[in-house]
């Protein structure tokens, strides 16, 4: 399932506005609104750009042996995209959720019945209490408001029975917004992240990644 027709946009998107952004200058709903447009109203990530679509990259892709060599039983991807690092996991993982504000309600999620997606943003993420071995975030921290993080990370404490694995951006994102506005809602140094997150789970692994000294690989069990 790669995008919805066409013919249903501009339905699909006047149901959204009028349903969930009455008020689009309120916080969480003006973040949602972002991504469904990227998703269903922007020429610029039809599904023949592959996986250079928005959402279609792979941002974990470096840390599946790590993951791998952990031995999870099971584990939830939180701004999964387009699902590919899911679907790669389900390899190995027997029970694997993505969570996503925009790919799912878009129906832009790979086919693959052992993924089991889930239409919500990392702040209300509604999962059990220790209901996955770890929490995983690739690229997507940053894409939430500031005065939310430490609220997400302790949901995400109370949701993993082990640990947490993030790749986190600590600078802007070259691209924007349909409205020209910015992606990356919390910019801030790593020491600023680590103060928060250890809060809840101690750092047991870190390495960079391929955007080189502006984002790293963070690896942390829960306390």
């Amino acid at each position: 399932m790669y995008s919805i027709e066409e013919s249903k946009k501009k339905a699909l998107l006047k149901k959204w506005k009028d349903d969930l952004f009455e008020n689009w200058s309120e916080k969480n709903n003006n973040e949602r609104r972002k991504y469904l447009e990227l998703y269903v109203d922007s020429e610029k990530y039809k599904k023949e750009r592959d996986d250079r679509g928005y959402g279609r990259g792979n941002h974990g892709k470096p840390m599946i042996e790590y993951i791998k060599s952990l031995k999870p039983d099971s584990i939830v991807d939180v701004g999964c995209g387009f699902g590919n690092f899911c679907n790669i996991v389900t390899e190995f993982i027997p029970n694997v959720y993505g969570a996503d504000i925009a790919s799912v309600k878009t129906g832009n999620v790979i086919e693959n019945k052992k993924i089991t997606f889930i239409d919500s943003d990392a702040l209300n993420l509604d999962l059990p209490d220790k209901s996955v071995d770890y929490v995983v975030s690739f690229d997507c921290l940053e894409h939430c408001l500031e005065a939310d993080i430490d609220s997400i990370m302790k949901n995400f404490a109370r949701i993993a029975k082990k640990g947490f694995i993030f790749s986190i951006a600590y600078r802007q994102a070259g691209e924007r917004s349909n409205h020209n506005e910015f992606l990356h809602m919390t910019v801030k140094p790593e020491s600023w992240w680590l103060e928060i997150i250890e809060k809840y789970a101690v750092l047991v692994h870190r390495e960079g990644s391929y955007y080189g000294e502006g984002s790293k690989y963070l690896c942390f069990e829960v306390k």
